[in-house]
């Protein structure tokens, strides 16, 4: 699924994996969307996807069996999987942000009304 120009949207599937889609440009019609992928995951959140470079991406998401913040990194080329970030409970959806240069910073709001945050990869 790459990304250079190109709108990407993501949403959680009926089983709880995060699926993604891609928009190749032309028209705005369906013929013109490179169709649903999954990423794999158990989720319990929306996800926050940034770009942290030319066809890169990040997305962030709340776990769904352990309820902390999990990353996924599209490299140009593949997903490399989800990686668990840090130990706490999340309370809120994730937010990342491009930082630039191939880093982005993910934030969560924890079960005690803290912010929680991390920058990587």
């Amino acid at each position: 699924m790459g990304i250079p120009g190109q709108v990407a949207c993501f949403a959680e599937g009926l089983n709880t994996a995060l699926f993604g889609n891609r928009f190749n440009g032309g028209s705005w019609t369906l013929a013109n969307w490179g169709g649903w992928g999954s990423l794999g995951g158990l989720i319990s959140s929306n996800a926050s996807c940034a770009s942290i470079g030319a066809g890169q991406l990040i997305c962030g998401v709340i776990g769904q069996v352990d309820s902390v913040l999990y990353a996924n990194q599209f490299n140009s080329t593949s997903w490399l999987g989800w990686v668990k970030i840090g130990s706490t409970t999340a309370f809120r959806n994730p937010s990342c942000a491009s930082l630039g240069a191939g880093k982005a910073l993910c934030a969560i709001i924890g079960t005690t009304n803290k912010a929680s945050s991390t920058v990587g990869p």
